[in-house]
C-alpha cells in the first residue's frame, strides 16, 4: 500500500473513531453513509452521464449503494476499531496500574507529574508530596498471612481513593509504601489532608482469624516553597516519614 492511501486510511479511521465518541455507534454509521452519499454523487453522476445513461440511474445507484453496501462496511470497520480502542485502552490502563491494589503505579506517577515542570524540570511552589506507609505491615503479614496483607494494602488505597482530590496523583511507591502528589496545596493545607486521611484510616479495621485488625499508617508531608525538583521534594518527605516511624508510628511528619 501506497504511503498516502495509508495516510488517507488513517485519517478516515481516527475520524470514524472520533465521531463515535461524539455521538454514539448508530448515529456514526448514519452520519458517513449520508456524507459517502453526497461524495459519490458527485462521482458517480458524471461518469454515468459520460457512458450515455441518465442522471436519475446514477442517483439510483448511488442510493442502492449508500443504503446497502456502505452502512454495512461501516458496520464492520466501525465494530473492529472500537474492539481494537476498547483493547487498547485495557492495555494502557493495566501498564500504569499496580496489579494487586489497582492504584497507579510508580511509572505512571512520574509521567503524569511530569505537566508540572517546566523547562529546567522544577515543578513550581506550592506542590506537596505526601508519603504514606502502613505501620507494622511485616507484624500483620507475619502474624495473619499475606492474604491479610493484601487486603490491608487494598483497603489503604481505597481510603485514600476517597480521600484525594481528583487533581492529585495517587500511587502506589513500592512495597508497602504510596505517594500522592497534590498539586497548588500549601503547607497547611498538605498538613490538614494528610490529618484527614490518618484519622480516616484510624476508623478502618480488617478481619483475620476472628480478630478486628486496626490500621495505622505514618505519613511524611513536604511542601515545595520554591521551585525544585521533585525528587528532592520525594527525598524530603521520605526524611519526614522516617521522622514520623522513629517517634512511634502512626503519626504525620512534616519539612
Amino acid at each position: 500500500m501506497q504511503p498516502e492511501n495509508k495516510t488517507i486510511l488513517l485519517f478516515a479511521s481516527k475520524s470514524l473513531l472520533r465521531t463515535y465518541k461524539l455521538v454514539g455507534f448508530t448515529k456514526t454509521i448514519v452520519l458517513f453513509s449520508v456524507v459517502a452519499f453526497f461524495s459519490v454523487t458527485l462521482i458517480i453522476i458524471p461518469i454515468n452521464m459520460l457512458m450515455g445513461g441518465s442522471i436519475l440511474t446514477g442517483m439510483v445507484i448511488n442510493v442502492i449503494v449508500c443504503t446497502t453496501f456502505m452502512p454495512y462496511h461501516l458496520y464492520q470497520v466501525l465494530s473492529l476499531l472500537v474492539e481494537l480502542d476498547t483493547l487498547r485502552m485495557e492495555i494502557y490502563d493495566t501498564s500504569i496500574r499496580d496489579e494487586l491494589t489497582k492504584a497507579y503505579n510508580r511509572r505512571y506517577f512520574f509521567e503524569a507529574t511530569r505537566i508540572l515542570e517546566n523547562t529546567d524540570s522544577h515543578i513550581p511552589p506550592h506542590t506537596s508530596i505526601l508519603l504514606i506507609d502502613l505501620d507494622d505491615f511485616k507484624v500483620l503479614n507475619d502474624t495473619y498471612g499475606h492474604a491479610t496483607g493484601d487486603r490491608a494494602l487494598k483497603t489503604l488505597t481505597e481510603q485514600c481513593n476517597l480521600m484525594f482530590r481528583n487533581s492529585d496523583v495517587f500511587a502506589r511507591y513500592g512495597g508497602d509504601e504510596f505517594i500522592c502528589l497534590l498539586p497548588q496545596t500549601n503547607h497547611e493545607q498538605a498538613h490538614e489532608i494528610a490529618k484527614r486521611t490518618s484519622e480516616r484510616f484510624s476508623e478502618v479495621t480488617i478481619k483475620a482469624k476472628g480478630a478486628e485488625i486496626p490500621l495505622h499508617a505514618s505519613i511524611g508531608v513536604a511542601t515545595s516553597s520554591t521551585e525544585q525538583k521533585l525528587s528532592d521534594l520525594i527525598s524530603m518527605a521520605d526524611q519526614a516519614l522516617y521522622k514520623a516511624k522513629r517517634q512511634g508510628k502512626n503519626r504525620i511528619q512534616a519539612l
